[in-house]
Formats: C-alpha cells, structure tokens, sequence
C-alpha cells in the first residue's frame, strides 16, 4: 500500500528511455494486482502493452489476461549495480 503512491509517481516522470517508462507502468499494474485492485491496473497494463517495448509490453498483453501474482514475484530479482528491479517478464 506505501508503495502504491511512488510507483505511480514514477509513470509520471519524463523518461528518456521508453523501456523504463513501460517498466513504470507495468509495476503500478502489478502493485494494483497484489493489492487486489485488477480493474485499475488495467488502465497501466494497456498503457505500457500500447508502448511496444519488448519484453514489457508483451508482459503487460499477458496481465490483461491474467492478473499479476504474488507468486510471480519470485522471479524478481534486484540489481544492485544500477539500482533498479529487473525481471523476467
């Protein structure tokens, strides 16, 4: 729930990369998803599976089927070097 507010402040940064821009959007669906809240993280999935960024976006296509899992957080894993989560979508 506390990380809802600054996952959602980050789709609203201007990105110069696009791929973290959809990786933005796709974390504030998954957040949405854990917390129970699929029909709002729809919004966010459209937008980052409208983005074409792969292997987001096709990412996003999937969770517009199939809401994100708590599960599926095991294959997060974090990158210390950069500072950023990287997973497989």
């Amino acid at each position: 729930m506390y990380a809802l507010p600054l996952l959602i402040r980050n789709t609203e940064y201007n990105y110069r990369d696009k791929l973290m821009e959809a990786e933005a959007y796709i974390w504030v669906g998954r957040c949405l998803d854990l917390l129970r809240r699929s029909d709002e993280a729809q919004e966010y999935y459209r937008h980052a599976a409208a983005m074409v960024y792969s292997p987001v976006s096709e990412a996003a296509r999937r969770h517009l089927k199939k809401p994100f899992t708590a599960r599926q957080l095991f294959n997060v894993s974090p990158e210390f070097i950069v500072g950023t989560a990287l997973s497989q979508y």
